[in-house]
């Protein structure tokens, strides 16, 4: 499974954490409130794209933002949907159809590193966006399911992908 990458800025300090693509995490519009939003984005050296690691014991960290000094949180057990759009899945940001399945799987691979098996399902946005040519539409899933199966995921991890995951946040939310 592909890696995110960590960039250090200061020895001991801040780091940038890089996808696959390139992008970097940053703090979306620079926001400094509580719930702002993270997304991926080209580095320009700015502190809302740079990330400290916290120390929060029994072998557990937390991320803080430079800028905002708030940590990243999953609100509710959070899950993150994969889009299946090829401008958010290469590197060049373009629009290609011709853009394999196995670009979606190293996004996958890239956010389980990150979060954890249980923060990460697939989000699809099938309304209005350029597809890879190998999923075509929702009838392709089970082709992107197989690809998966190949890359090493099993059962367990697929279920938690198409459908547990979603199913457990949907729950914590609407017994709030």
């Amino acid at each position: 499974m592909a890696k995110a990458s960590q960039v250090v800025i200061m020895e001991g300090e801040y780091y940038i954490i890089k996808s696959p693509n390139g992008k970097v995490l940053e703090v979306k519009d620079f926001n400094t409130e509580n719930g702002a939003g993270i997304q991926l984005w080209s580095y320009a050296g700015h502190p809302w794209q740079q990330w400290q690691f916290v120390d929060a014991g029994e072998g557990r960290w937390r991320i803080q933002n430079r800028f905002t000094g708030k940590m990243i949180d999953l609100a509710l057990g959070g899950v993150v949907g994969v889009n299946f759009g090829n401008a958010f899945l290469r590197a060049d940001g373009r629009r290609d159809s011709d853009t394999p399945l196995t670009t979606i799987v190293r996004h996958i691979d890239y956010l389980i590193n990150i979060m954890g098996e249980d923060h990460v399902a697939l989000g699809s946005d099938f309304d209005g966006i350029t597809l890879p040519d190998e999923l075509g539409d929702v009838a392709g899933l089970p082709r992107l399911i197989n690809t998966l199966r190949a890359s090493g995921y099993d059962q367990l991890v697929l279920d938690k992908l198409l459908w547990r995951n979603w199913l457990r946040v949907l729950k914590n939310v609407w017994q709030q």
